[in-house]
């Protein structure tokens, strides 16, 4: 017989629960066994569910049967300003560094390419190779100055 695993959540999907929603669950469940909906094993029972819950998901077992008590909606996360929007993505003076470096490599390499094709002299490769790496060298530079100022 196999065994049965959970159902994997998917991440990022299900909120989590904060201490406030717990907090109005287990008022609605006190409310609840006031108003004698459930008995004291049912309200224990679902004290312990509520306790175990980690997602907001995981309050349809809390109040199955019962009616579901209104949470505050979370607020969404603030970006801090200046912040990237991804952790991966550059800001935007290093993304013009990039594109600047992208561009000089580029014509190095069709310099060569033609280099090769009409006149493989090595002594020409080689001053294009000072050239390529010398305009990458002062873009570099260039985008550090500009760095420090800011």
């Amino acid at each position: 017989m196999r065994k049965r695993r959970p159902p994997i959540r998917p991440p990022g999907r299900a909120l989590p629960l904060t201490e406030a929603d717990r907090a109005q669950c287990d008022r609605a469940l006190a409310q609840l066994y006031v108003r004698r909906q459930i008995d004291e094993a049912q309200l224990a029972r679902r004290v312990e569910l509520l306790n175990r819950a980690l997602t907001r998901a995981d309050l349809r077992q809390v109040f199955e049967g019962l009616p579901f008590p209104v949470l505050a909606t979370p607020p969404a996360p603030a970006r801090p300003k200046g912040v990237a929007r991804f952790s991966a993505e550059p800001a935007k003076a290093d993304r013009a560094l990039v594109v600047q470096l992208a561009k000089t490599f580029g014509v190095g390499v069709v310099f060569a390419g033609v280099i090769i094709a009409t006149n493989p002299s090595m002594m020409l490769l080689l001053v294009l190779l000072v050239v390529t790496g010398g305009n990458m060298f002062l873009a570099y530079r260039d985008w550090a100055k500009k760095r420090r100022s800011e």
